[in-house]
């Protein structure tokens, strides 16, 4: 029986995540099989990177938070970064996954939760001081 697509970006990613981090370490647990080889999703990866959409730091991200197995939470001021480099390759890698039939399912790539809890902290965030030297107006 066929396995089906799934049913996001992230999901997708995590999957292969874990399949790579299987295969390094052997006492790590072996994910359920996926709709397709974990080669196909990292040479999607791949394409994106020769291609100059993704930096060498897009995939180092996309590696340890994969193997950690849960998105960079925007809402702690030092993943923030981490959360904005995650988001620009999970939109990155929607098209050619669904273009393979790996993904299906709602185009949004990330979670609500993880929009959400984004927008708060963002309104959190306190203002940049004012360059030096220059005061208000």
């Amino acid at each position: 029986m066929p396995v089906p697509p799934f049913p996001s970006v992230e999901a997708a990613w995590f999957w292969a995540a874990a399949v790579l981090h299987a295969r390094h370490d052997p006492v790590a647990a072996q994910p359920p099989a996926g709709p397709c080889r974990v080669e196909d999703v990292v040479k999607c990866l791949d394409v994106l990177y020769r291609a100059g959409t993704l930096e060498l730091l897009h995939a180092r991200i996309l590696r340890i938070w994969g193997w950690r197995g849960l998105p960079p939470d925007p809402g702690h001021p030092r993943e923030r970064s981490d959360w904005r480099l995650w988001r620009e390759a999970m939109k990155a890698l929607d098209a050619p996954l669904r273009a393979r039939g790996i993904v299906a399912g709602p185009k949004c790539t990330l979670s609500p939760d993880l929009l959400a809890r984004a927008k708060t902290a963002m309104k959190e965030r306190p203002p940049s001081p004012s360059p030096a030297g220059r005061g208000p107006g």
